[in-house]
């Protein structure tokens, strides 16, 4: 009896933990994304067009102000750090 139940206990963790990875890995696959010289993903976006993983953003030379690349993390559209 203690056996079935902790084989059961184990089906029940197992399904849980693959369903997580699955929807996981389906919501995180890029849509658009440019590849870096060392091969690298960036600025990567999802379906809903919500920014994933490191970005690189070129600003511009603007009214006498020199333009400058900055570089961060998103997750869901929000830079983080």
């Amino acid at each position: 009896m203690r056996k079935a139940l902790l084989t059961y206990f184990k089906t029940i963790f197992f399904a849980i933990v693959s369903t997580g990875f699955i929807v996981t890995t389906a919501s995180g696959q890029c849509t658009e994304y440019i590849l870096s010289a060392n091969g690298d993903t960036l600025n990567c976006k999802d379906k809903k067009g919500f920014k994933h993983g490191k970005w690189t953003n070129r600003i511009e030379e603007l009214r006498g102000e020199p333009g400058y690349e900055e570089e961060g993390v998103y997750q869901n559209n929000n830079k983080s750090g």
